[in-house]
């Protein structure tokens, strides 16, 4: 007996998910590839803002860009499934792409943003993010926080360079489920204790 559980993700309230045929056909090769999708809550958190004291503005998270971008170097080699079972997005100290292994060789595509800020000082020509006068805020300081992500050039030459993936027993599953959610749009988000988890009987899953 098994159980799934999941958190509600809660959206503003102009969202409008948009079905693109292409992406789907994307996940759905990705999901009979068996290919799993780790994503780190801050991949949702950390976003571009601009703010001084409580004036600020917040862009939409820049992930999502990443991944299309990414789904669509592996339509073009379908090949690079065969060296990795998981990606995983998340927060580093640079941006960068590289293929981690395990104990037991299980292989992973790390993709890889770091976060950074910039401080500048308000002078009359400033942009500011949501005021209307500059005049209140004269001295004060702008910080400015940025995304950045490998390029997909990045993530190319880290999965040209990587070996074929050794078969890892826990990993040879039924894919349905994942084409299920693939045909709606959707992955299943896992977290890392999922790969090690252990069966009532004691094996790994």
């Amino acid at each position: 007996m098994s159980a799934c559980v999941s958190n509600t993700l809660r959206l503003p309230a102009s969202f409008q998910p948009k079905y693109d045929s292409k992406i789907v056909t994307s996940l759905k090769t990705a999901a009979v590839s068996g290919v799993l999708f780790q994503v780190s809550d801050s991949v949702f958190r950390d976003v571009p803002v601009r703010q001084v004291e409580l004036c600020r503005t917040t862009e939409a998270p820049t992930w999502s860009t990443t991944f299309v971008n990414f789904l669509e170097l592996m339509d073009r080699n379908p090949q690079y499934y065969n060296k990795f079972y998981i990606v995983d997005f998340k927060r580093g100290d640079k941006p960068r792409a590289e293929i981690n292994k395990d104990i037991d060789g299980l292989a992973s595509l790390s993709i890889v943003y770091s976060k950074r800020e910039n401080r500048e000082k308000i002078t009359a020509m400033t942009n500011l993010p949501c005021a209307e006068t500059v005049a209140p805020y004269l001295g004060k300081e702008l910080i400015t926080t940025s995304i950045d992500w490998p390029s997909i050039e990045q993530i190319n030459a880290a999965l040209k360079a990587a070996p074929n993936k050794l078969k890892i027993d826990r990993f040879q599953f039924n894919t349905d489920f994942l084409v299920y959610l693939a045909e709606r749009q959707t992955i299943l988000k896992i977290n890392p204790e999922v790969a090690f988890e252990r069966t009532y009987q004691g094996g790994i899953f």
